[in-house]
């Protein structure tokens, strides 16, 4: 792993008189990382993508502690667009015969 960064470090007095005394710090630092090496031996970790949970991945060339998600391409205007389609764009259904209605976790993502 190899660690890049710096830090700086402002201390002051800004009153002082007989038994009272303020004084005050400002602190900057920017530190970067990255993977450089892993093991041939490591397995990936297992992750999931579960809501409120960020999927954490070790890869090199990368940053520790990076998170992934997923890239959205807009929100759905309108109910139609809500339904899961097919390879050829037909509206897929359920068992029952109902359109399949995208949602995010338990939560619809349009109540109709």
């Amino acid at each position: 792993m190899e660690n890049k960064g710096w830090e700086f470090r402002v201390d002051g007095v800004l009153y002082n008189k007989n038994d009272w005394r303020v004084t005050s710090y400002v602190n900057l630092s920017y530190n970067t990382n990255k993977i450089t090496e892993l093991p041939e031996t490591m397995n990936p970790e297992p992750y999931v993508f579960k809501n409120g949970e960020y999927a954490i991945r070790i890869e090199e060339d990368r940053p520790f502690g990076s998170f992934y998600g997923f890239r959205s391409k807009g929100v759905y205007s309108d109910k139609e667009s809500t339904y899961a389609r097919d390879k050829g764009g037909a509206i897929m259904n359920d068992v029952d015969g109902h359109p399949i209605i995208m949602k995010n976790g338990n939560n619809f993502v349009i109540k109709a």
